[in-house]
């Protein structure tokens, strides 16, 4: 899409999905939330971003 302003809509706009997926996925199934029905997504996002710094 080259350096053209398509290039970087689709760029933020890819960005931003990406963003909104990933706290959609750290949410819990259930409420309340105790250690049986954890979602462990966000654990493993956290160790992910920090074992990437």
């Amino acid at each position: 899409m080259g350096d053209g302003m398509l290039g970087w809509v689709v760029n933020i706009n890819c960005i931003l999905w990406t963003l909104f997926v990933s706290v959609l996925f750290s949410m819990p199934n259930y409420l309340p939330v105790d250690k049986s029905n954890m979602n462990y997504a966000s654990l493993i996002t956290g160790g992910v971003v920090i074992l990437s710094m």
